[in-house]
């Protein structure tokens, strides 16, 4: 879809960017919320695996941005949504046994 192919290359770009600065938890934000939002996309057209899989690439750069910042409150809220999404995303998908784990 037009939506899926523009947050894919927002995405792209925002990659770029904090891959130049990985120490910039903004940079790093910005392109957490960029996956989570193809994420979203796949997740609402059902395409649960691919959801899945950008939930938890955002959980992973958002516990890589809270090891730069414990104390960010922006980075725990946004940790806290990728684990969310990635919660739902596991529900969606009928693995029940990965959800309780």
């Amino acid at each position: 879809s037009d939506a899926l192919t523009s947050h894919q290359k927002s995405l792209e770009i925002r990659e770029k960017l904090y891959a130049a600065a990985p120490n910039n938890i903004q940079r790093g934000l910005e392109t957490a919320k960029s996956r989570q939002l193809v994420g979203d996309i796949f997740s609402m057209s059902g395409r649960v695996n691919e959801a899945r899989e950008n939930y938890r690439q955002t959980v992973d750069l958002n516990k890589r941005l809270l090891a730069l910042d414990a104390g960010n409150i922006v980075v725990q809220r946004s940790l806290a949504s990728s684990y969310a999404r990635l919660g739902q995303s596991i529900l969606r998908s009928g693995s029940l046994g990965e959800a309780l784990a």
